[in-house]
């Protein structure tokens, strides 16, 4: 989706909980990364759809 690599993602997806308190083993709703990414919704649920 992003075109980044799998260990980008992770490294992304660890950065944002960083930033929104959580603990490593806790998931980022699709709420939070809309809102972190700036990506809208629709493209988020369209990908996860495919």
């Amino acid at each position: 989706m992003t075109g980044k690599s799998e260990k980008s993602g992770q490294r992304l997806l660890k950065k944002i909980r960083k930033e929104l308190g959580k603990e490593d083993h806790q998931f980022i709703t699709t709420d939070e990364f809309t809102n972190y990414s700036g990506i809208s919704k629709e493209v988020i649920a369209e990908y996860l759809m495919d």
